[in-house]
């Protein structure tokens, strides 16, 4: 059954919410939680805690997860790094986030926010040309510009365009590179309200999810783990009830499944859709869902402890 044995994993997404100055703020204020006291709690469960800072803030992070010996109960992540060293003015390549004064464990690929333009750039054409197919080709598409751009951004260019956009082949990129340089990678997944009205919340995820693990043998589509975020669940105070959630995780399990090439595996699927510590219970006590990747709850330290304190206390 998906989620048996699971070790629990909080991971905090911090998006572009903190500065440096913020960040050594957090981590001393965790250090007091975590270590002085919930170090019995922390060390007997073995509950993995990440936090993705922004990236002007990775460096702080790691010196102060150093100064107060947090090594032990928290990894570095960094959010939407991009796959190809060279001329990317503002990006944040997997290479600067491995080297040993960041040492990032884990990448945070395909996150919804990063998929959005794409959606609105698909919504305008869809809207422009009646008729248009959903996902987007250029040689079903009528007009030589937009074609053009189309194939440009999204589908015949091998070279990687810095627009920073979450494609599938882009994401797909990304997690290959993670898995080669020694970072695990999350994989985000999910659907906006439209899609869920519309009934297409499992061919989204599902798609999303075949993409982003396209071309890996099994042995390394093993070493990834997912994220479920629904998309209207994300920022707003909604959260998909537990139920909702479950039924989404177990589709990807079996997916993940077919991936592995095995009935039964242990990749972790984590929760994205405003987890907090009033919820994470709830969430958590579902044998697929293995944790959270947690935004606003993640900022103050207080608060995430408690997420934590909560979700191991359901599961014990």
């Amino acid at each position: 059954m998906a989620g048996i044995g699971k070790t629990l994993r909080f991971y905090g997404n911090w998006k572009a919410e903190m500065t440096p100055a913020k960040t050594r703020e957090f981590f001393k204020k965790f250090a007091n939680e975590a270590v002085v006291k919930n170090f019995n709690l922390l060390k007997d469960s073995g509950a993995k805690i990440m936090i993705a800072p922004p990236s002007a803030c990775l460096e702080s992070a790691r010196l102060s997860i150093n100064e107060h010996s947090l090594g032990q109960f928290v990894e570095l992540g960094v959010q939407a790094p991009w796959h190809v060293v060279g001329a990317y003015t503002g990006f944040t390549t997997l290479e600067m986030a491995k080297d040993p004064a960041i040492a990032a464990k884990y990448a945070v690929i395909g996150h919804s926010e990063r998929r959005q333009p794409w959606r609105t750039i698909e919504a305008a054409i869809r809207n422009s040309l009646k008729g248009a197919p959903s996902p987007l080709n250029p040689d079903d598409v009528v007009g030589s510009v937009i074609a053009s751009i189309l194939k440009e951004i999204a589908i015949d260019s091998n070279k990687p365009q810095p627009f920073g956009i979450a494609l599938d082949r882009i994401v797909n990129a990304q997690v290959k590179e993670a898995l080669k340089v020694g970072i695990t990678p999350i994989l985000c997944v999910g659907e906006t309200l439209s899609e869920r009205k519309e009934g297409r919340t499992t061919e989204v995820v599902l798609s999303q999810l075949s993409s982003g693990l396209e071309g890996l043998p099994p042995e390394l589509v093993k070493l990834t783990e997912i994220a479920y975020e629904p998309v209207w669940a994300i920022g707003t105070g909604e959260t998909a009830s537990p139920e909702q959630a479950e039924e989404v995780h177990v589709k990807i399990y079996d997916r993940l499944s077919e991936h592995a090439q095995t009935p039964k595996h242990n990749i972790p699927i984590v929760y994205g859709g405003s987890m907090k510590p009033d919820n994470v219970a709830a969430l958590v006590k579902k044998p697929p869902i293995w944790g959270g990747l947690i935004g606003g709850a993640s900022l103050k330290a207080d608060v995430f402890m408690l997420l934590i304190q909560n979700g191991i206390a359901a599961v014990s």
